[in-house]
């Protein structure tokens, strides 16, 4: 994709492929049939949560296409159909952590605004984070989480269990406690139809209940939303983040 980072926009580098989706074989790959001349497929699929409310039987997915010899499938599916039929949703995992540099750039976010981004995966105690940023000398560690579930207006994370992500929410807020750095989590809803982020404890309590003590701790808490089209994807909106667990 093709960054302009004084807009907050990413590009398609070319035109999207359209299909529809037939079924998900395993955790990485995905079935589908192409619309141009409906031979069937598979797919990469660079997004390792359920995504049970998005896979559905004859949902439109929009494919990237490379000839390289080092790939083991020709498409990667990029952008789907939202469950309503009215929108579409990357699925994409890189997009976020683009989108989040482009945020960090542009000063979307209020409370990353006076921060300069310096470094991108940077490793840093027994962990990679995603983003570095710095003020007045001092260090931020910021980790992206994307997020693709959404229902009500209200988007849920986790869409898995992620024993890495409860890691990095544990080793974020130990960073904050040793007093050495700042530390964040920006929550990136991929689609547009988010009002709030919500946990979803449901999915991973061990996860769940990590981010709810860092944020107690001192670790901040940020979420936006993302603008999808076929031809690129846009920052958004800003969204609170909710750590209330939600009442049966």
């Amino acid at each position: 994709m093709t960054e302009h980072p004084e807009k907050g926009v990413l590009t398609f580098d070319s035109p999207l492929i359209k299909s529809r989706f037939v079924r998900r074989k395993n955790r990485f790959l995905m079935e589908v049939d192409l619309e141009r001349n409906g031979e069937r497929v598979d797919v990469h699929l660079a997004d390792s949560a359920r995504l049970t409310e998005l896979l559905l039987p004859g949902k439109t997915v929009c494919l990237s296409e490379t000839d390289s010899p080092k790939r083991k499938t020709r498409y990667t599916a990029r952008l789907i159909e939202n469950q309503f039929g009215n929108g579409l949703v990357s699925i994409y995992s890189t997009l976020p952590n683009q989108l989040a540099e482009c945020a960090i750039q542009n000063q979307f976010i209020d409370g990353l605004r006076s921060w300069h981004h310096t470094a991108r995966e940077v490793k840093w105690g027994k962990s990679r984070f995603d983003h570095v940023l710095e003020r007045n000398g001092r260090q931020l560690i910021l980790e992206v989480k994307g997020i693709t579930w959404v229902d009500n207006e209200c988007a849920f994370f986790p869409g898995a269990v992620t024993e890495r992500g409860r890691r990095h929410v544990e080793e974020l807020e130990a960073l904050h406690n040793e007093g050495s750095v700042a530390t964040a989590i920006l929550f990136v809803v991929q689609r547009p139809d988010a009002k709030e982020v919500r946990l979803a404890d449901e999915v991973d309590p061990a996860f769940c209940n990590a981010l709810r003590k860092a944020a107690d701790a001192g670790v901040k808490l940020f979420a936006c939303t993302m603008n999808v089209a076929l031809t690129h994807v846009s920052f958004g909106q800003v969204i609170p983040v909710r750590t209330e667990e939600i009442s049966s």
